[in-house]
C-alpha cells in the first residue's frame, strides 16, 4: 500500500514537512476530479513551448490518470513530459530546462497514458529551488519520451482555485470536505502559501478577504479558537464571567461579492442574550460607552425577541442610542415574559419606540399565533467599527492590523468592564 492511499500519510515526517504537502495535494487530485480538472486548466494556461502540438490537452481528453509520489523513474507509458514546479513565488530558470544525467527522486508524477506525464517538484519556498531539480532524469524517462516544456505553478493560485470551487458550490459533500480539510491543513502548516497573507493580495475577492479575517482572528485568539459560522460570519468566543456582557467577536468583509471599495467590519453584540443583558446593563459605564461613538465606533440598538435560545425577530427601533441605553439601565423589563403579558409588553415597546406596527405583526406571527408560552426580551446593542479598504491594506503590513483589532476590541470591552480573554487560550489575556 503506497502513500497515495488517503489513509497512509507519512508517519516519520512532521506535518509541516514539504513532502506532507505534496502528498496531500496529490491525494486531492487523485480523489476529486474537479480539483484535478482545475489544476490541468491552470497548466494549460502556461506556455510550454511554441506550437499547438505541445499544448497539454483538456482534462476531459486525458485518459484515467495514475498518480505517484517519491519515485525515481517513470514507470508508465509517456511520450511527452512536462516538468512542473509548485512554489510560493514565480521562479524563472537561469538555464534551459532539459533532461539531466542526475539521479532524480520526483515529489510527484502524474501519468495520462499513453501520451502525457507530469513530473512535479514541490518547493514551498522558491529560494530553495535550484535548476537541476526541475530537470527530469535522463535515465528514468521512457524510451522516446521528450520534454514538452516547463511550468511554474504558484501555491496561492492553487488555493484561489480551491476556494472558487467551494464558493461556487460545485463539489459534492465528500469532495467538499476533502477540499476544506486541505485548505485547513495549509492554513495550519504552510500559512505563508495562502493568497490571503494580507488584504492587499486578496484582490477584492470576498472569499479571500473572509479568509484573511479568519487568519487575523487566529493570530489574536489562537488557531483552534476561531469558529466557522456558515450562516453569518466567522468569530472567536470570549470567556464567560461576571462582566461578560458579550461572548463573540466578529471580523468580516462586506456581504456583497465583487465590491472594489470594501470595508472590514469588526462587530460586537453585547446584551445579545438575557444573561448577557443582565451583566452588560449592570456593569456598563454609561458615559464611556457612549463616547465610543466619538472614537469611530457605530452604536445602534439591537432589540430582539427570542425563544429557546433562538432569535425569532429583530425589531427596527426608532429610539435614540442614549435613550435606549438609559431605558434598559433603569428597568428590569427584559428577560422571560409569559404569554399572558405579551400584549402589554408589545404595547409598551411600541410607545417607547422599540418596535413599529410592522414589528408587532411579525411578533404576532412568531409568538402570539403559535403554541409558544414564553418569550425572551433581549435589549441588545450593535457595536461595530469599520476599516476602509485603504486603511485596512495600509495597516495590514506586518502585524499592525492585528494589533489595531486587538486594541479596538479591548477599547470597547473596557466600557462595560469585560476583560479581553478568548476561549481556547486558557489563562492568557488576548
Amino acid at each position: 500500500m503506497g502513500h497515495m492511499n488517503y489513509f497512509r500519510p507519512y508517519s516519520g515526517k512532521e506535518p509541516g514537512h514539504e513532502d506532507q504537502l505534496t502528498r496531500s495535494f496529490l491525494v486531492l487530485l487523485r480523489l476529486v476530479p474537479l480539483v484535478h480538472a482545475a489544476f490541468v486548466d491552470r497548466l494549460r494556461a502556461k506556455p510550454l513551448k511554441d506550437g499547438a502540438e505541445d499544448a497539454l490537452p483538456p482534462f476531459t481528453s486525458l485518459r484515467d490518470s495514475v498518480v505517484q509520489t517519491q519515485v525515481q523513474s517513470l514507470t508508465e507509458p509517456a511520450s511527452r513530459l512536462v516538468s512542473v514546479l509548485m512554489t510560493d513565488e514565480h521562479w524563472v530558470p537561469e538555464h534551459p530546462i532539459t533532461d539531466s544525467p542526475r539521479t532524480a527522486r520526483y515529489d510527484g508524477v502524474i501519468y495520462y497514458p499513453p501520451e502525457w506525464a507530469l513530473v512535479i517538484e514541490n518547493k514551498p519556498w522558491s529560494g530553495n529551488v535550484w535548476g537541476e531539480q526541475v530537470c527530469p532524469s535522463r535515465d528514468g524517462l521512457p524510451e522516446g519520451c521528450i520534454l514538452a516544456g516547463f511550468a511554474c505553478i504558484l501555491w496561492r493560485d492553487v488555493i484561489v482555485s480551491l476556494n472558487s470551487l467551494l464558493q461556487r458550490e460545485l463539489l459534492g459533500h465528500a469532495d467538499r470536505l476533502l477540499v476544506e480539510d486541505f485548505i485547513e491543513f495549509v492554513d495550519q502548516e504552510f500559512p505563508y502559501l495562502n493568497p490571503y497573507t494580507s488584504f492587499a493580495v486578496c484582490k477584492n475577492n470576498r472569499t479571500l478577504l473572509a479568509n484573511r479575517c479568519y487568519a487575523v482572528m487566529q493570530k489574536i485568539a489562537g488557531s483552534s479558537s476561531v469558529v466557522h459560522h456558515r450562516g453569518y460570519a466567522d468569530y472567536f468566543p470570549l470567556e464567560d464571567g461576571p462582566n461578560a456582557g458579550a461572548r463573540q467577536i466578529y471580523l468580516r468583509p462586506p456581504s456583497e461579492e465583487g465590491a472594489t471599495d470594501w470595508e472590514i467590519l469588526l462587530e460586537i453584540w453585547p446584551a445579545d442574550t438575557v444573561d448577557q443583558a443582565r451583566k452588560f446593563y449592570t456593569t456598563v459605564k454609561r458615559d464611556e460607552f457612549l463616547l465610543l461613538g466619538d472614537k469611530g465606533w457605530k452604536l445602534a440598538p439591537n432589540m430582539h425577541y427570542s425563544f429557546a435560545g433562538t432569535h425569532r425577530h429583530h425589531s427596527k427601533a426608532t429610539i435614540g442610542v442614549e435613550q435606549y441605553l438609559d431605558l434598559w439601565r433603569d428597568t428590569q423589563g427584559y428577560g422571560r415574559v409569559r404569554r399572558e403579558n405579551w400584549e402589554d409588553v408589545f404595547a409598551a415597546h411600541r410607545r417607547e419606540g422599540l418596535i413599529s406596527e410592522n414589528d408587532v405583526e411579525e411578533l404576532n406571527r412568531q409568538f402570539t399565533n403559535t403554541a409558544r408560552q414564553t418569550m425572551d426580551v433581549c435589549p441588545g446593542f450593535s457595536v461595530s467599527f469599520r476599516w476602509p479598504k485603504a486603511s485596512a491594506e495600509g495597516l495590514d503590513q506586518g502585524d499592525h492590523f492585528v494589533r489595531d483589532v486587538e486594541e479596538r476590541v479591548r477599547e470597547a470591552l473596557a466600557t462595560w468592564g469585560q476583560p479581553f480573554v478568548s476561549v481556547g487560550v486558557a489563562g492568557v489575556t488576548a
